[in-house]
């Protein structure tokens, strides 16, 4: 019994010198600090800048009128007073608006035809063209947007008129023209911003990214200056695999739950993200997460020789993480089994759960299965971590003794 509780306070005495250490591998390097505290904060901030406006509006357009009536004067009138477009020039033939484009003066020409008026007035299909740039997207997306809503309305008003000159009442004609009203309700997102829509998924991915890169850092340093023979008590003994695991485990629950608290309390509703679930909530859901990549992390760093290494070999997978957590394509759209394969990194399955949590108002409960699966990752990586260290501690004896 005495020599269990001996090994028991043995054990708990490595663990909190693992603890100790790791502790000041943190916050006596600059590297690390910068990575784990500065770069979440910094990268948030530039993110959240960019993204304040949430949509693009007053997109320079140019607008050929070739039919100078009023009935065309009236459209280009209510397309300029949309907020989505600015109508910056209106060139009278093609040739002129082709070189305002090439010039990126403007991002869509709209050519208003010359019997424009003519056949609205005979009921006949009138047509007008849209020359728009899709390469950018949401640019497209207001040009396409204004005009259509623009036309809609137009369409509208031309079909009430022409029920009324044949003896209709003014709300019959509006009936008949609009037999079915669509109301539109627009869940989580009511301004359709791309901030609202993108930032909770980014803030995950940079808090994955400054921990793979922090952890790795300090993995490669401690290679690098052959730093791991301080795993080993008074006595010379070297501390096992698993302590120095949980030890590094336990150092960064305990960092990252605090700038958990200060991003998710006071810095993400700084900025005005959708925020439906109480910190406790958040809090009890990130903490798998920060455990399977600090787990992933710990594995990771074991092999880097240099502390360079780690931002060499980790900074490059900051868009596959962002692709394979299904936020900027759909996950309909992938194939399954690249979907699937990207479960095994702990930013794909938080994500999902993260969003409804946070964004749709959803309960512990109904992220259930993301939930689990982080614990499941934190097992799995916690295992690949332990072995991963006790092949670089055994490399580490063998490189001591012989010295």
């Amino acid at each position: 019994m005495r020599n269990m509780l001996n090994n028991i306070s043995s054990w708990c005495d490595n663990l909190v010198r693992v603890i100790t250490r790791e502790f000041r591998s943190i916050f006596t390097d600059s590297g690390v600090m910068l990575i784990l505290f500065g770069a979440i904060f910094i990268y948030s901030t530039l993110y959240s800048l960019a993204y304040r406006n949430e949509v693009v509006r007053e997109v320079p357009i140019a607008v050929i009128d070739l039919n100078q009536t009023t009935t065309s004067r009236s459209f280009v009138q209510a397309l300029g007073a949309s907020p989505s477009v600015d109508i910056a020039y209106e060139p009278t033939n093609i040739e002129a608006a082709k070189q305002l484009f090439y010039q990126r003066k403007v991002y869509g020409v709209i050519v208003i035809p010359v019997d424009f008026e003519k056949k609205i007035a005979q009921g006949v299909q009138s047509k007008f063209a849209i020359y728009a740039d899709a390469s950018y997207f949401l640019m497209y997306k207001s040009l396409f947007t204004a005009t259509s809503n623009v036309m809609a309305v137009t369409n509208y008003k031309i079909e009430v008129n022409n029920f009324m000159k044949s003896g209709m009442s003014e709300v019959d004609a509006q009936i008949l023209a609009e037999p079915v009203e669509l109301g539109t309700v627009k869940l989580f997102n009511r301004n359709e911003g791309y901030g609202i829509f993108v930032m909770p998924a980014i803030m995950l991915l940079i808090i994955q990214q400054a921990l793979l890169i922090g952890i790795g850092i300090i993995g490669g340093t401690f290679n690098e200056r052959k730093m791991y023979s301080l795993y080993r008590n008074k006595q010379g003994v070297w501390y096992s695999p698993f302590t120095v695991v949980m030890g590094k485990l336990l150092c960064y629950l305990a960092v990252m739950s605090v700038l958990m608290i200060i991003v998710f309390g006071v810095y993400y509703k700084f900025w005005g993200y959708p925020s439906r679930a109480s910190i406790f909530d958040v809090m009890f859901y990130v903490i798998p997460y920060i455990i399977s990549v600090s787990a992933m992390s710990v594995a990771l760093s074991t092999m880097f020789a240099k502390r360079e290494n780690a931002i060499l070999m980790l900074v490059i997978w900051s868009i596959p993480f962002l692709l394979l957590c299904a936020i900027s394509f759909p996950v309909e759209g992938m194939p399954s089994w690249l979907y699937h394969l990207g479960l095994i990194i702990p930013s794909s399955s938080a994500v999902m759960g993260f969003l409804r949590l946070e964004v749709m108002g959803a309960t512990l409960n109904d992220v259930n299965f993301q939930y689990n699966v982080m614990w499941l990752l934190s097992a799995i990586y916690t295992v690949l971590a332990v072995l991963m260290m006790r092949w670089r501690l055994k490399k580490s004896k063998k490189d001591f003794e012989l010295n």
